[in-house]
């Protein structure tokens, strides 16, 4: 049976780049209908964002105590955050064909236990600025269109490739885009997947 796991990896980030994850998920849920009703709340994560925030910038000038305080509210954060990714993580298994694409969206990672379960679209971005990598599941000898788009509405062809795998650049960071694909087999355009969104870096 297919399943999928959460990966956060809270322990290997800097208090700095946990505070602009912390963002980049509620950010990043918020425009999925998927998560309409998430536990712990946005509200709840952005206030002790904001708290973990503000005492780091205070611990920079100031001494122990203000230090301690830091640490106690990154503790908090990570275990909002990791009971969020729990949350995540059961929608994911509920629609699991699209679990992978579904945790993406949230701005998480993934890992596979039990049966490798078979690669569905997705997209993720890399570690340069305004680029995508969108990936779905081969058909075999086909070619793929992938589109993009800001509204749903209007979509821009990006490539066309022979393989199920392609590197889109120049987006803008900061920006959410929608991306969708859709086999070629024999001259017949089958049906598009998805749209999913992500807010690019």
């Amino acid at each position: 049976m297919k399943r999928w796991i959460v990966v956060l990896r809270l322990a290997s980030q800097s208090v700095p780049e946990k505070i602009e994850f912390a963002r980049l998920v509620v950010s990043s849920m918020k425009a999925n209908k998927l998560f309409s009703d998430p536990i712990p709340g946005y509200d709840d994560i952005t206030r002790l964002t904001d708290e973990l925030q503000q005492a780091y910038e205070k611990s920079r000038d100031a001494g122990r105590e203000q230090t301690a305080l830091m640490h106690t509210k990154a503790f908090e954060l990570d275990s909002q955050l990791t009971a969020l990714g729990f949350y995540v993580q059961r929608i994911a298994n509920e629609n699991v064909e699209n679990g992978d694409a579904i945790i993406y969206s949230a701005a998480m990672d993934v890992k596979r236990t039990g049966r490798t379960p078979e690669r569905t679209f997705a997209v993720r971005n890399t570690p340069h600025a305004g680029v995508v990598v969108v990936v779905d599941r081969s058909e075999g000898r086909a070619s793929y269109i992938w589109q993009y788009s800001l509204d749903q509405e209007t979509w821009t062809t990006a490539k066309v490739t022979l393989k199920a795998k392609a590197m889109i650049e120049g987006l803008t960071p900061g920006k959410r885009y929608y991306f969708r694909v859709a086999a070629v087999l024999k001259d017949e355009q089958g049906p598009w997947k998805g749209p999913i969104n992500i807010i690019v870096t």
